[in-house]
């Protein structure tokens, strides 16, 4: 919650890129930096343990951030190189989202990116947080970088964009 929507809450400092102080973090947290490097270590979703961490520490742990999913009100800098994407890639969703979406696309909300799943078991999973109907989308990344559409992968194995256009965009199954 700290690194990714409300450092503020207790007075932690991020950066441009979304890094602050380990040791800082630690004394505001009131852990210990070995508890921290537990913490980091087994913050995988619990629905998407095949992928890394939520966080990360810089080479020489000096410095920790969030790997993606900043509230957009923080103004998070992307220090992430686009890639060339796999052909598609899914995001999960409310059936009752769906016309909404076909017309407007899919946009960041309340994030800085899109999220968007290298499979559809993930994608299942992230839309099974909230109750109701699921469906998969996918995402057609390979058109939308043909397109010179940034697609960035996260350290911890999702892809992001700024905005999916409907165009690029397809029900599972359809």
């Amino acid at each position: 919650y700290v690194l990714r929507h409300n450092p503020q809450t207790i007075g932690v400092i991020l950066d441009d890129y979304g890094w602050t102080d380990t040791e800082r973090l630690c004394q505001k947290l009131l852990i210990d930096r070995s508890y921290l490097e537990e913490v980091v270590e087994s913050s995988t979703k619990k629905d998407d343990t095949a992928y890394g961490s939520r966080f990360r520490f810089s080479e020489d742990y000096t410095k920790i951030k969030a790997n993606q999913g900043h509230s957009g009100s923080l103004n998070i800098k992307n220090d992430m190189e686009a890639v060339n994407p796999p052909f598609e890639v899914f995001h999960g969703t409310k059936k009752s989202l769906l016309d909404t979406i076909m017309k407007e696309g899919l946009k960041p909300m309340t994030r800085q990116h899109v999220h968007l799943s290298p499979d559809t078991d993930t994608a299942l999973n992230v839309a099974g947080r909230r109750k109701g109907d699921n469906i998969i989308l996918v995402i057609k990344t390979k058109a939308m970088y043909a397109d010179n559409i940034n697609v960035y992968k996260s350290e911890n194995g999702y892809y992001l964009v700024d905005f999916v256009d409907p165009k690029y965009i397809e029900v599972l199954g359809d």
